[in-house]
C-alpha cells in the first residue's frame, strides 16, 4: 500500500514538473518571437511595400510588418502609409502570416507629419496603439490613420483634426474602404518604381 502511494505521488510530481516546464518554455518562445521581430530604422532607398515609392519622400506616419511562416526567418515589409499597411494585412492570403506590427507614434512631441522620423525608436506596437480615423491630415497615398501610444493624445488630436478613435481590432476592410477625404495635404516627391501589384510572399 505504501509503495503504491509513493508511486502515484512520484508520478504526479513528474507530471506537474513537466507542465511547469512547458509553460516556461512557451513563455520563452513567445518572448523570443517578439524580440526577434523588432522595429528597425527607415533608410534612404527603402521602398513602400505596396506602391514602391521611397518612404523617406512620403509624408505621414509609417508602418512596419513582419510576415512569418514564409521561410527560416520573418520577412520585414515597410509601408509609407498606415492605411496602405492595414489594407495589405487584411488580404486573405496575408492575414495568417502577420507577426509583429509597428506604427509611428504621432503623439511624440517632436513628431513631424511632413518629415517623420527615420528612427526605430519612433515606432510602437501597433496592436496596443490608439488610432484616429477620418481625420483631416493626408498621408502620402491620401486618407490615412493617425496612431498614438496614449488615448489622451488621440483625443487631443481628434479635437483639432476631427475623426473617431478606434483600436487595432476595430480597423476592418470596410472601415478602410470608406475613409473620409482628407483636406490637409503635403506634396511629396514621387520617386521610386511604381508597383501595381502587392509584393510576392515568397
Amino acid at each position: 500500500m505504501y509503495r503504491d502511494s509513493q508511486f502515484y505521488l512520484t508520478r504526479h510530481i513528474a507530471v506537474a514538473a513537466m507542465a511547469i516546464a512547458l509553460i516556461l518554455l512557451g513563455g520563452c518562445t513567445k518572448k523570443n518571437a517578439t524580440t526577434s521581430q523588432p522595429p528597425v530604422n527607415i533608410k534612404s532607398g527603402d521602398e513602400s511595400a505596396v506602391c514602391g515609392m521611397y518612404i523617406t519622400h512620403q509624408s505621414g506616419p509609417r508602418g512596419e510588418v513582419y510576415l512569418v511562416g514564409l521561410g527560416n526567418k520573418p520577412k520585414l515589409l515597410k509601408f509609407g502609409s498606415i492605411s496602405s499597411m492595414f489594407t495589405y494585412m487584411h488580404q486573405p492570403d496575408v492575414q495568417h502570416l502577420v507577426g509583429s506590427v509597428y506604427v509611428q507614434n504621432v503623439g511624440e512631441p517632436d513628431f513631424n507629419w511632413r518629415h517623420p522620423s527615420k528612427s526605430a525608436s519612433s515606432f510602437i506596437d501597433a496592436r496596443k496603439a490608439w488610432y484616429v480615423v477620418n481625420q483631416d491630415m493626408c498621408g502620402s497615398m491620401g486618407p490615412t490613420l493617425a496612431p498614438f501610444m496614449h488615448r489622451r493624445d488621440a483625443v487631443e488630436f481628434s479635437k483639432k483634426h476631427g475623426g473617431q478613435i478606434v483600436r487595432f481590432t476595430q480597423i476592418t476592410s470596410g472601415l478602410l474602404k470608406h475613409l473620409k477625404s482628407c483636406t490637409i495635404n503635403f506634396k511629396v516627391k514621387k520617386v521610386g518604381k511604381m508597383i501595381t501589384k502587392p509584393p510576392k510572399l515568397n
